[in-house]
């Protein structure tokens, strides 16, 4: 009998009582091949679950304040340009639109940048806590199924 090629998935639990339930379950499906063990990664094997937290709307009124400053500047800047009769006579309604077009500008450049950049990373609790499977290609999606139903998530 010609024996299939073995596989191996690596599926990460966020708590130790999930990884041990994980396990029970695996035990219980008594599958033939599966060859399953509780593993501990070296620091950066295990890439990070990216999680914002609080630091999108602080980023976004310091974005703000920031671009509401930088407008009046401009504006200021504008106004004071000499022998040009459409800003000097419009000096008000320039002076508002662009403090208040800076704000939005520099509220949403705020947002984005702290919200593409990871403000304030929750640390992944999953990274230390690993089962490793390998299986048959047939029994491991069953030994797949059984520890993402557990809780776990595939890395």
């Amino acid at each position: 009998m010609v024996q299939a090629a073995s596989q191996e998935v690596t599926v990460a639990f966020d708590t130790e009582q999930a990884l041990q339930q994980a396990e029970q379950s695996l035990q219980q499906k008594k599958l033939s091949t599966v060859k399953a063990s509780v593993t501990t990664p070296t620091d950066g094997a295990v890439p990070k679950k990216r999680m914002v937290k609080s630091g999108g709307l602080k980023s976004a009124g310091i974005g703000g304040a920031m671009g509401a400053i930088a407008g009046g500047i401009i504006a200021t800047v504008a106004i004071n340009v000499p022998n040009v009769a459409s800003v000097y006579n419009n000096a008000t309604p320039l002076l508002v639109l662009a403090v208040l077009i800076g704000t939005a500008f520099g509220g949403g450049a705020g947002a984005l940048s702290s919200f593409f950049a990871g403000a304030n990373l929750d640390e992944d609790p999953a990274s230390y806590r690993l089962i490793v499977a390998a299986a048959s290609a047939e029994e491991l999606k069953t030994a797949t199924t059984t520890l993402l139903e557990s809780g776990g998530r595939l890395l």
